[in-house]
């Protein structure tokens, strides 16, 4: 051995150096984490990627299958993008399930953290995928014939001995699109929007991901048995703090069931080594467990069972569910990462009696006992989200015995979006937004009409900062909760049934501006029709796919008279997937336009599309004579208020109250807000 190698035999180096004779084919090899090592070969006219995970003696093995039938019935969630995949193996395993794992104990270190990788990817990570969740160097990952590819960051693509069905690769194709956090009774429950990008994996592009905390074995027994108990003893207190003493006595009914035994309590004094203590739970484990079982009992019993958190999520628009054991999907509102998208959610229904409790208990809330006879219902429920207490519409019907039925919830927003943030969203313009200002600032009537999804609401919401702050708007029908009115002055009143009541609400309450939210029926259109024939201005929304449709609306409830004469300015707004954004439009009476039989309504453009972009002469003339002083013509405010719109955009300005306090500034010295906005410029 001491003799030297023949001068034929090149020395040794690393084995991606294209002159390694042990290793011709190799072109990178390297460490990833966690013991797991990547390498990238070149065979025949293509790269190979193999990743080399720490490797299990026999016992190791053994231990592991001892661990994964114990965790067969658990209820663990997994990762639902690569992110999340890193995330967990970072975080290791947590202690509560650390405490029930007595294989680990006794292991020397290296022993340990290999059979500890092993059991992060097969019970909290991705499997077989999770080594490639964790090389960095990985970009992208897609199928080729039947295996699957990655694109390195030096090599694309390399060939992988996964098969293209290999389980949760949807999840490590998985894009993160929005992490947040929804409380609930003291608890924060992280909330997931994923997109997906393997083809034909789902049906829907974009999922939500609601990460409840794990079930593990035996937990589920434990909840319903402290239910019960609630049930049966409610705890004292309860009228005062419902949330607190119910916790309260949940966590003391928990702390008994999940108590270590006397002998384990003995030897966590005794300075004996860990294995001698295995199965006792440590104090991190056990607050862990408690919190997790205490969140379920109080979201099954004060809350909304399996929809508790997407019902306070303010980012949801609305919640469905349409059948057992179908998965409960939700709409966001625009505006959001994912604004208007339909996704199905990780939560579901699981059987008739779950569907029959949640449904009956919703109808309960709002007054209406479901039976066989009256099978459906529409309520209005109440439910607090970080961002405020907002109002929700929930129809529910009982599932029938092909197990359908269905709970659809809509929720208005708790805080009406500014015209500034509907600008950033591409669905207003500046000018738009001047003009219905400026309409609003000389008593224009404003009617924004839109398909449900484009929230025509929201939009007038958005834009009642705008209504003179010595005015009165008074909002009349039902949806009164809908809009947010700044005004000291503002209040609220349900729509009634006859003239005569709408005379009553018209004169006595001496509303300055009426605010309709609900015009989606002749019969409530007729309401506006009554306003506007008073001299009253009016803003109000209608949901309507487009303006045409609005327009048959109008002709039906027959105040097409009243509505040329007395309504300054249509908003048509944009279904979420259009491309353009909102349109202006200024009502014109069929006599103007020479065509006297016609008994429809016509419309211009409130700006000259194909001239030179000046504002609708016939929209300037109609607010002339408007009792706003001090501001020159309607053109000459118009423009005005399009660069506050352009400086408002320009700082940022999208929240509610900063616009409040821009206007407030207007209102009581308008010549030194705008030297004010000069010197900042400068």
């Amino acid at each position: 051995m001491s003799e030297e190698l023949p001068a034929s035999v090149p020395g040794p180096v690393p084995p991606d150096e294209r002159t390694a004779w042990y290793a011709p084919g190799v072109r990178s090899q390297y460490a990833v984490s966690n013991g797991i090592v990547a390498t990238v070969s070149e065979q025949g006219e293509g790269y190979r990627y193999h990743t080399r995970t720490p490797s299990l003696s026999e016992r190791e093995k053994a231990a592991q299958e001892r661990i994964e039938r114990r965790f067969e019935d658990a209820t663990i969630s997994r990762p639902r993008t690569r992110a999340g995949a890193v995330e967990r193996v970072s975080d290791g395993l947590p202690s509560r399930l650390r405490d029930r794992l007595p294989e680990l104990d006794g292991r020397r270190p290296a022993s340990r953290r290999r059979l500890q990788y092993h059991l992060l990817a097969s019970l909290r990570a991705l499997g077989d995928l999770t080594p490639l969740a964790l090389d960095d160097r990985v970009r992208i990952a897609d199928t080729n014939a039947d295996r699957l590819a990655v694109h390195t960051r030096d090599f694309a693509p390399a060939i992988t001995a996964l098969p293209d069905d290999t389980p949760f690769l949807d999840r490590f194709l998985g894009e993160r699109l929005r992490r947040e956090t929804v409380p609930f009774a003291g608890f924060e429950i992280p909330v997931t929007v994923v997109r997906g990008h393997l083809l034909g994996a789902d049906t829907f592009e974009v999922s939500y991901v609601v990460e409840e905390p794990d079930l593990l074995p035996g937990d589920r027994a434990l909840i319903e048995t402290v239910l019960d108990r609630l049930l049966e003893s409610p705890p004292a207190g309860i009228l005062d703090d419902e949330v607190h003493s119910v916790a309260e006595r949940a966590r003391t009914l928990l702390n008994r069931r999940i108590g270590t035994r006397p002998l384990a309590r003995l030897a966590d004094r005794l300075p004996l080594p860990r294995r001698s203590r295995s199965g006792s739970l440590t104090p991190a484990s056990r607050s862990e467990r408690l919190d997790a079982l205490t969140y379920y009992v109080l979201r099954d019993l004060l809350g909304d069972g399996k929809l508790t958190i997407p019902l306070r999520d303010p980012a949801v628009r609305s919640v469905e569910v349409n059948r057992v054991g179908d998965r409960i999907t939700v709409v966001s509102h625009r505006g959001t990462t994912v604004g208007d998208t339909r996704m199905p959610t990780t939560l579901s229904i699981e059987d008739t009696a779950e569907f029959v409790a949640l449904t009956r208990s919703l109808a309960a809330e709002g007054g209406v006992e479901l039976s066989v006879h009256r099978p459906a219902t529409t309520v209005t429920l109440e439910r607090d989200t970080k961002s405020g207490r907002r109002e929700m519409h929930c129809s529910v019907s009982l599932p029938d015995k092909a197990e359908r039925g269905h709970v659809s919830i809509t929720a208005e927003r708790e805080t009406p979006p500014t015209p500034m943030a509907l600008v950033e969203r591409n669905q207003l313009d500046p000018e738009l937004v001047a003009g219905i200002w400026t309409a609003a600032a000389n008593r224009g009537t404003v009617v924004f009409v839109g398909p449900v999804d484009a929230e025509p609401t929201a939009a007038l919401g958005a834009h009642t900062p705008f209504i003179p702050a010595a005015d009165r708007p008074v909002e009349i029908g039902a949806g009164g909760s809908q809009v947010d009115l700044p005004h000291e002055t503002a209040i609220t009143v349900p729509r009634q049934n006859g003239v005569r009541d709408r005379r009553i609400e018209r004169d006595a309450l001496h509303p300055d501006v009426a605010v309709l939210s609900g015009l989606n029926t002749p019969e409530a259109l007729e309401q506006l029709g009554s306003v506007v024939a008073s001299g009253r201005p009016a803003f109000a929304a209608a949901r309507a796919a487009d303006r045409s449709l609005f327009a048959h609306l109008v002709s039906q409830a027959g105040i097409v008279q009243e509505f040329t004469a007395g309504v300054d300015l249509v908003i048509e707004l944009p279904a979420p997937d259009a491309d353009e954004t909102a349109t202006g439009w200024v009502p014109v009476s069929p006599d103007d336009k020479g065509a006297k039989r016609n008994p429809g309504l016509e419309f211009e453009r409130l700006f000259d599309t194909e001239g030179d972009g000046s504002l609708s002469s016939r929209f300037a003339r109609t607010l002339a004579a408007s009792p706003e002083t001090g501001v020159g013509p309607p053109a000459v405010a118009f423009e005005r208020r399009r660069q506050y719109v352009e400086y408002l955009l320009t700082e940022g300005s999208t929240d509610r109250e900063r616009l409040m306090g821009f206007l407030a500034d207007l209102r009581t010295d308008e010549a030194a807000t705008i030297e004010r906005i000069r010197n900042r410029e400068q």
